[in-house]
């Protein structure tokens, strides 16, 4: 065999071995950021079912002094998942469900509801930041990915459920976040 063939011939190999382990870290990348989309689900699941386990529990209760033991619990395993998991929300799945806007205020308000029915809302999202442009693109009823944390709520330092009724945040339970990425979910 010529040199010049015997050249071409190793260079096509290379290139085979290169193109293969471009395939192979592709491969890779995807099936770890499937495994991290795993992860995100199961433990947006197992928040979600901190507090809904209990559910029918309150709603069977026969008293009112039941039911409020019940939704006393439901808020110390959420406060128990906060502390063992943090505050991080990373690649949790919802459905838009509220876009909030008026002519007078620039300011957007958004609420992404679970398959299970848990809220999460984030309120005044200025109009110049990156998470407000990406809203523009979605609207009631996209599916979406999002990440960020646990906010606050008002007079306090610590995240909480923020429901109007205890009834609500039993079966409906809603959060306060701070959505760092929001993106089309497939």
């Amino acid at each position: 065999m010529k040199t010049s063939a015997k050249l071409l011939l190793l260079g096509f190999v290379f290139l085979l071995g290169c193109s293969q382990h471009d395939n192979d870290t592709t491969t890779s990348e995807t099936t770890n950021k499937s495994t991290e989309v795993a992860v995100s689900q199961a433990l947006q699941a197992t928040f979600e079912q901190t507090r809904l386990s209990l559910t029918s529990s309150y709603t069977s209760a026969q008293h009112q002094s039941e039911k409020t033991v019940i939704y006393k619990q439901a808020d110390e395993k959420t406060k128990k998942f906060w502390k063992d998991h943090g505050i991080e929300i990373n690649e949790w799945a919802g459905r838009i469900t509220e876009i909030n806007t008026t002519d007078d205020y620039p300011n957007a308000d958004i609420v992404i509801t679970s398959d299970s029915g848990t809220k999460y809302s984030e309120n005044n999202i200025t109009s110049s930041t990156a998470l407000s442009k990406e809203l523009s693109h979605l609207s009631v009823g996209s599916k979406v990915r999002f990440s960020g944390k646990f906010a606050a709520n008002m007079g306090t330092d610590d995240p909480s459920e923020i429901s109007l009724t205890e009834r609500d945040s039993m079966t409906s339970p809603s959060y306060l976040v701070e959505i760092s990425d929001l993106k089309v979910s497939e």
